[in-house]
């Protein structure tokens, strides 16, 4: 199945077009203006885009002669959207059809013209829908812990019934389930942890996750080291941006090992960071989910969701000093962990169009102190808030 959107601000015409696709069993979205387009592309992911060509700017605005047209250009340029595989025009307009046949043959996308109002273009879209890429797994939400323990039980702790799922050839194992979200929608949801603790298993992982389900966004949910002053026991960190703290070159200073650091930080989609910075404003969720655990297994103070830097690094910390080595290199680092950054780094380099999050909570401060007692209660507040924000905010 494809999915196909469908823009045109006359209704039975859109009505007509729509029907030809559910025919063939694509999943259809529609809208009446170009800003409307783009602020769906933004949000979801279309195989198909069939736009006419006059079509106004916004809702309740003037019908532009090359609406169609620059809205095809816009997808074709920008990076803010989750960009079509095809796109097809269609006009009833015999000037508008010969002012952008030249566009749309250059961009090798097809242009149909139907004098009569209506434009049967159902054969088109079947030849499309043929040519798609085949995806027999596909799921709208990838989520990923580093390890089983701990971590991925505090998923399966969600109220959901989750299904095992076994891929030829592949040795993880998957778990699957649906959520209806609270505008109504199932949403396919796929889980899995890694092998191993690490950078080098998580970007495996993950890159295997995106390339055989092409989830629209993948979370990475689980426990890290906070800094100490920024972030509580318990406390959720949303990291944007997350880098590898060991990036750089090792060489000696006035006799002394220094790490000349260099960074490449990986951020997270703005619309994301927002409304995880009005959640943390508003306090959504976060009384229910901390007094829903245990009273005297909880810390006594209120549980925090904070928004920033994450640093990712091969070694488990014990070390106050390193800590704060790594913090000089992003002053407002809030948490250091062992993934976030090989999870992003894959997403930013797969084939598909997914988003990435990376939500995990404080179980230590990276220090000689560091031990396992808040491991549950860290894992319990990170994957509780991903399925607030996967049934609510997706």
């Amino acid at each position: 199945m494809i999915r196909v959107l469908v823009v045109d601000d006359n209704y039975s015409k859109t009505a007509a077009v729509a029907k030809s696709c559910h025919e063939l069993s694509c999943e259809v979205e529609c809208c009446h203006s170009a800003k409307e387009a783009i602020k769906l592309m933004r949000e979801q992911k279309f195989e198909l885009l069939i736009v006419d060509l006059q079509i106004p700017n916004e809702i309740g605005g003037n019908v532009e002669f090359d609406g169609g047209e620059n809205l095809a250009k816009y997808c074709a340029g920008s990076d803010l959207i989750n960009k079509p595989l095809y796109i097809i025009g269609m006009t009833s307009h015999l000037d508008s059809f010969q002012k952008s046949q030249k566009f749309f043959n250059d961009s090798g996308w097809p242009l149909v013209l139907s004098q009569d109002g209506f434009v049967d273009i159902k054969s088109i879209i079947e030849n499309k829908a043929s040519h798609s890429p085949k995806r027999e797994l596909k799921a709208d939400v990838a989520v990923v812990t580093a390890l089983y323990k701990v971590e991925f039980e505090a998923l399966l702790d969600w109220e959901v019934k989750w299904e095992e799922l076994h891929v030829e050839g592949d040795s993880n194992v998957y778990y699957t389930t649906d959520i209806i979200n609270s505008r109504g929608k199932s949403l396919k949801i796929v889980a899995t942890s890694c092998s191993r603790m690490g950078m080098v298993s998580a970007a495996a992982t993950t890159m295997k996750l995106c390339e055989k389900f092409n989830p629209e966004i993948a979370i990475m949910v689980g426990i890290a080291a906070g800094v100490e002053g920024k972030a509580n026991v318990g406390d959720i960190l949303v990291a944007d941006p997350c880098w590898d703290w060991g990036s750089g070159k090792s060489t000696v200073v006035d006799g002394e090992a220094r790490l000349l650091s260099a960074p490449h930080q990986i951020q997270i989609d703005p619309i994301i960071r927002a409304k995880f910075q009005r959640i943390s404003t508003e306090r959504k969720y976060l009384d229910a989910i901390a007094t829903a655990w245990p009273a005297n297994q909880r810390p006594s103070y209120p549980l925090n969701l904070i928004v920033g830097p994450v640093a990712s690094g091969a070694v488990v910390l014990e070390n106050t000093n390193t800590v704060r080595d790594i913090v000089r290199q992003h002053r407002e680092t809030i948490g250091v962990e062992m993934e976030a950054y090989g999870f992003s780094y894959a997403i930013s380099i797969s084939s598909s169009l997914t988003r990435n999050l990376v939500v995990k909570s404080v179980c230590d401060f990276a220090n000689l102190e560091k031990n396992d007692d808040w491991q549950a209660y860290a894992a319990y507040t990170s994957a509780q808030l991903t399925y607030m924000y996967i049934v609510n905010e997706l």
